[in-house]
């Protein structure tokens, strides 16, 4: 309820008598309880308000106080979060729960829900003394659910952790394990191994993630799975982050079961070579979803059938000879005709090398067998903007597609010459992707069944005339996305569009901006220009049914000209975005 500006003092007729001994004439005092009618009315109304609300609060509290215990218990549960594992802290659930009341903390600690799972962050000698006290009680209160785990171990002295009781008081429960996150400093990993039981009869996803490190040497003997005695006959998924190309694997270990792999590098020159990755694959026949990182080459190979494998997502990391065109085709080359795919529908391929030589402009080729049938493609790939074209020509089912793009650089050979800069995404691929049903002179449209548009476009060279490059105009953009706002026999209705553009491809038409906005009524649709310096990437957000592009992946970006989104996970770039609705 707005406030009544006369009942500020400052600004009341009597403002000047107040704080002093001015005695009120007959007169006045009938005239200031006049003006006092008024504000006496509204601070009886405001109290019967206050009367009314608060029997309504009585009533809620009663009726919460009524609820059956089962009812709360499954409200309880809802309370958790949703996106990880619950952190040992006052402020949330399951902790928090039981400290509103002595009836909700009795109720809280016997549902075993609440508390078989949970995030172990340990930073510091006072975290570890906490965790080491709390531990064996938080899982007690489980009962005899499963556990769902995930430890971080980050920037604390090893002789703290070799003197710690955490570790072991964790792997007495390790027969409940079902799902196990280690996010380790790389000194730890011994540590780990030598308090591992002998199996994880019931844990079926395993996910182990080691930091960069300025050594190569710090990880070589850290094994893929564990140590080599380590029985996991139950596991389904595994992923692996920051290993060395020099990590072994356990050739004792049964892949048959794995539905989910993950075996990434974070440093150049560490993926796993191709002829260990299908040694790997050739055992996982059940496998859905793989993510790998690959560095060298195999002499010889056996091409690796994956009948039931639906998403590949596959970087190359940077050779031992980077200008050696010959290795690097060979590479890459070899890794896609390796692999049989035929249930394959999302693919991702990645190569973050923005220069070029001539005999390197090809390398699409290599992949451009599997466009055929999938719907989800995303690129991080240097190729010229006439090859996206024929790729993007041969994989007519996409529904969606996602491209990094930035300032591309070709030179002439591995000797000096004149150099071509030159952006993959163009005026001419929106062309192409554009329905000109409608017009005079109809054209065949790219991609008819497309449904999310995603890229990308930064800078990742200066070239010497940034003004005379080729990349993408509002205008371009806006007849494209005028043209799939709506659907036909043949083409599919645009339902995401997601771009982000160089500054200096901001229009200064007015008129573009009102018809782009016109688009967010069927569309969801966000167009923004901000200076992205170097390598900066999509997330991988394959899915349409999956989170939008998040702004965690990008610096706080200064030109925010259109966006219809709910954002996730940006609260904190708020303050620094320049909004224009």
């Amino acid at each position: 309820m707005a406030v009544n500006p006369s009942w500020d003092p400052l600004r009341s007729p009597y403002a000047p008598f107040l704080d002093t001994n001015y005695a009120a004439s007959p007169s006045e005092r009938l005239g200031l309880q006049a003006f006092l009618s008024e504000p006496e009315q509204e601070l009886s109304h405001l109290d019967s308000e206050i009367s009314r609300t608060e029997a309504f609060l009585d009533e809620l509290r009663a009726q919460r106080d009524q609820l059956p215990a089962e009812t709360l218990a499954e409200i309880f549960v809802h309370c958790l979060p949703t996106d990880r594992y619950p952190w040992r802290t006052l402020k949330e659930a399951p902790l928090l729960l039981t400290m509103v009341c002595r009836e909700w903390r009795d109720i809280a600690i016997k549902i075993p829900s609440l508390w078989n799972s949970f995030h172990i962050h340990i930073v510091s000698q006072p975290t570890l003394k906490c965790w080491e006290k709390g531990i064996a009680g938080w899982i007690a209160r489980s009962g005899v659910l499963p556990l769902y785990v995930s430890l971080c171990i980050k920037k604390i002295r090893p002789i703290l952790m070799t003197e710690a009781s955490i570790l072991q008081t964790l792997m007495k429960f390790s027969s409940r394990f079902r799902e196990a996150v280690f996010d380790l400093d790389a000194l730890f990993f011994n540590m780990l191994d030598r308090h591992f039981p002998l199996t994880f009869p019931t844990l079926q996803s395993l996910s182990i993630s080691v930091p960069n490190s300025n050594s190569r040497d710090t990880l070589t003997a850290i094994p893929l799975v564990g140590p080599p005695y380590l029985e996991l006959p139950m596991l389904q998924r595994l992923s692996m982050n920051g290993f060395t190309r020099q990590t072994h694997t356990r050739s004792s270990r049964e892949w048959a079961n794995i539905t989910e792999l993950v075996l990434e590098s974070t440093r150049p020159f560490t993926g796993l070579p191709l002829d260990q990755i299908l040694g790997i694959l050739s055992q996982t026949t059940k496998l859905r979803t793989c993510r790998i990182s690959i560095s060298d080459s195999a002499q010889q190979f056996t091409p690796v059938n994956l009948p039931s494998l639906h998403s590949l997502w596959i970087r190359f990391d940077n050779t031992d000879q980077p200008w050696n065109a010959e290795i690097s085709f060979r590479i890459i080359k070899d890794s896609f005709d390796s692999l049989n795919c035929p249930s394959l529908k999302v693919l991702s391929v990645t190569w973050r090398k923005t220069s070029l030589t001539l005999d390197m402009v090809d390398y699409y080729l290599a992949f451009t067998h599997l466009l055929c049938s999938i719907h989800t493609l995303r690129l991080e790939f240097p190729m010229t903007p006439e090859a996206l074209i024929k790729c993007l020509e041969l994989a007519q089912n996409l529904s969606v597609l996602e491209i990094t793009d930035c300032v591309h650089l070709i030179r002439p050979s591995a000797l000096p010459g004149k150099n071509h800069y030159y952006y993959q995404v163009q005026d001419s691929l929106l062309r192409k992707l554009t329905n000109t049903s409608t017009s005079a002179h109809p054209s065949p449209v790219l991609c008819p069944h497309l449904e999310t548009l995603r890229f990308v476009i930064h800078q990742s060279y200066e070239a010497p005339d940034m003004s005379k490059l080729n990349g993408v105009s509002t205008l371009a953009l806006l007849e494209f996305m005028e043209s799939r706002s709506i659907s036909n026999n043949q083409i599919r209705r645009l339902k995401v569009c997601d771009v982000i553009l160089p500054p200096d491809a901001q229009p200064i038409d007015v008129g573009l901006l009102e018809r782009l906005r016109k688009l967010q009524d069927g569309m969801r649709v966000r167009v923004l220009y901000s200076e992205l310096e170097g390598m900066y990437y999509l997330p991988d957000v394959l899915d349409t049914d999956s989170p939008l592009l998040s702004l965690d992946f990008f610096p706080p970006l200064h030109h925010y000209i259109l966006n219809n989104y709910t954002l996730t996970n940006i609260e904190a770039y708020l303050d620094n975005i320049e909004c224009s609705r």
